[in-house]
């Protein structure tokens, strides 16, 4: 499966994914070994697309997200740090150069810090105040969408796979099943202007 930009984001047997999905959350190795995807407004995680095997194995069926059923924030708290922490990286070791670079980090920097706190801490966190900080974080994401969109690149340092394109919309993907597992409706449909 590749994204819009042709990246391969993940390596599906034909009927894994359901075709016409968005928001897809692929499978990351072993740690990672499940995937997330919307078709018809529905939210679903499959338990697990990732083999060790080369063999075709089959797959238990995705099961269907509940608004606001906590029961994947974990996973996906989990995966949003290790996305920001890898656009972190990329952005210090290649794009420092570009406008803006101190504060456009420091907005992704705090979306990171924001996901390892929830990740950190979710056990002791009340439902109410994992809200509040997931709520936070959709502003900041399209701040950075609206700031990176027009930086250039100078290869110091190879991170990862994906372009800055890719890793953004796969941060929006990870971060759009966060907010529905916690009950919260996406208020921003595209990139903003405005710093939040």
């Amino acid at each position: 499966m590749r994204d819009r930009y042709g990246f391969i984001i993940g390596r599906y047997a034909y009927n894994i994914i359901t075709p016409g999905a968005f928001f897809v959350v692929p499978h990351y190795g072993m740690s990672y070994p499940g995937s997330y995807y919307v078709v018809d407004n529905n939210n679903y995680y499959y338990p697990q697309t990732v083999s060790t095997d080369t063999t075709y194995f089959e797959s238990a069926q995705p099961v269907q997200l509940i608004f606001g059923g906590f029961g994947y924030v974990d996973d996906l708290s989990g995966r949003l740090s290790f996305y920001l922490n890898e656009l972190c990286v990329d952005l210090h070791h290649n794009y420092s150069h570009n406008p803006n670079f101190n504060e456009t980090y420091r907005g992704a920097y705090e979306l990171l810090q924001t996901a390892k706190y929830i990740h950190d801490n979710l056990n002791q966190l009340p439902r109410d105040e994992i809200v509040a900080q997931v709520e936070g974080m959709e502003g900041y994401l399209y701040y950075l969408y609206d700031e990176l969109s027009t930086w250039s690149r100078v290869e110091r340092q190879t991170v990862g796979t994906l372009g800055l394109q890719s890793r953004l919309d796969l941060i929006e993907a990870t971060l759009n099943h966060l907010m529905y597992d916690v009950g919260i409706k996406p208020t921003t449909f595209g990139a903003t202007s405005s710093v939040p």
